[in-house]
């Protein structure tokens, strides 16, 4: 049964601002004052009493060097419950929008969970070169998609077991592949000649991505991309431009997990 707003009481405005600011940081992770205004439109006055509530009730935590605003553990648990990918996503969050602001295109970051390759983070709507705004939570292919490929490209031969029979359920054809040594060997080979995962139309005709692995204390984390349009350039050109920035967006990113307290790095 659907639940509808009851006419006869007045919203209360105070909880709708403090629950947006909560949905921002959601999206965003780590963020500033300007940053959550621009996302929000809630004046600057209005969010540093909001942000201070949100600090004194353990919800919001802030970084004492930049004064940087992010979730806690403590309202990651409002939702499911406390989610390892979240808080990965969240650290992984402020270098993407970084890569963006400097090259533009769009990334993805997704990780490989209960037999899917799912987006955990995405800086579209922050690209002026991009039309999509909804990214988090689409699944790709582990064989044919960037992230995939640079995912499948750095498990070892256990986790493609593993991995594979996880597909079985759910995408039996990929499974198979999956289970193929010289299929998967071949894929591999490509990433590490390369220096990175490409695929060309894959989730869409005219969208193309690179991506690279991301590694962490010795974990495989998942993978970091950026997308572009096929009519703007080929995989090497981006690579030859932006491969660097890329490599660099998740080496930054692995300190921060690996500064995650271990028991939210299993």
């Amino acid at each position: 049964m659907q639940n509808t707003p009851d006419e006869s009481y007045r919203p209360v405005e105070a909880i709708a601002r403090g629950l947006t600011v909560l949905e921002a940081l959601s999206d965003t992770g780590w963020a500033s004052i300007s940053e959550l205004r621009d996302m929000t439109g809630i004046d600057r006055s209005s969010l540093y009493r909001i942000a201070e509530t949100l600090i004194r009730l353990g919800y919001v935590t802030r970084r004492e060097d930049d004064r940087l605003l992010a979730l806690t553990s403590k309202a990651h648990r409002l939702g499911e419950g406390l989610k390892t990918d979240d808080l990965v996503a969240q650290a992984v969050a402020p270098h993407m929008r970084a890569l963006t602001a400097k090259i533009l295109w769009p990334s993805d970051f997704a990780s490989f969970h209960l037999g899917a390759v799912r987006i955990r983070h995405s800086t579209h709507r922050l690209s002026p070169m991009s039309v999509h705004s909804r990214m988090v939570g689409k699944e790709r292919s582990l064989m044919y998609s960037s992230h995939g490929k640079a995912i499948l490209s750095a498990m070892s031969e256990d986790e493609i077991r593993q991995a594979s029979l996880i597909l079985r359920t759910k995408n039996p054809r990929e499974a198979d592949m999956i289970a193929n040594p010289e299929r998967v060997a071949k894929a591999a080979q490509e990433v590490y000649r390369l220096g990175y995962a490409l695929s060309v139309g894959q989730s869409q005709e005219n969208i193309s991505a690179i991506a690279v692995p991301l590694h962490a204390g010795g974990r495989l984390y998942g993978a970091v991309n950026i997308i572009f349009f096929r009519s703007s350039a080929t995989p090497a050109e981006i690579a030859e431009r932006h491969l660097d920035d890329l490599k660099a967006c998740a080496a930054a990113a692995a300190v921060d997990i690996a500064a995650l307290p271990p028991q939210l790095q299993i």
